[in-house]
């Protein structure tokens, strides 16, 4: 059972997911947080596996990292399980090819920057 966020916080934070039933929304979720956990900073696994303990969040960050995580099952479900099974990160359409598309939902990376999970790092010159 997924612990980032719920079918209901899922279902709040995207219309792209109406007409998926719960288990296919419960399963994505699933998906949807190793890919965060994947993504953020290594840390101690928990003993459920996971990286982070959303009752130990603030509810500022703990906002953040629902949205993410939603966005990321929506964005799963948006590409398909192909995209993510070959590894492939090719995007084909009947007008267009895109090449380097992202494992991480965008929109998803915000609110993981948003939250303090990430964090860019670099400098100009």
């Amino acid at each position: 059972m997924a612990t980032y966020a719920t079918i209901d916080n899922l279902r709040e934070a995207s219309r792209l997911v109406t007409g998926y039933d719960d288990a296919s929304l419960e399963a994505e979720l699933t998906s949807a947080e190793l890919d965060i956990d994947n993504y953020v900073p290594p840390a101690s696994l928990l003993a459920n596996g996971l990286k982070m303990d959303p009752t130990q969040l603030p509810a500022d960050r703990l906002l953040k990292l629902q949205l993410a995580t939603c966005f990321q099952a929506e964005y799963r479900l948006h590409m398909g399980p192909t995209f993510f099974i070959e590894g492939s990160t090719t995007i084909k359409g009947s007008d267009h090819e895109e090449s380097g598309a992202p494992k991480i939902a965008p929109k998803a990376k915000q609110e993981l920057l948003a939250g303090g999970f990430v964090s860019l790092t670099g400098r100009a010159v």
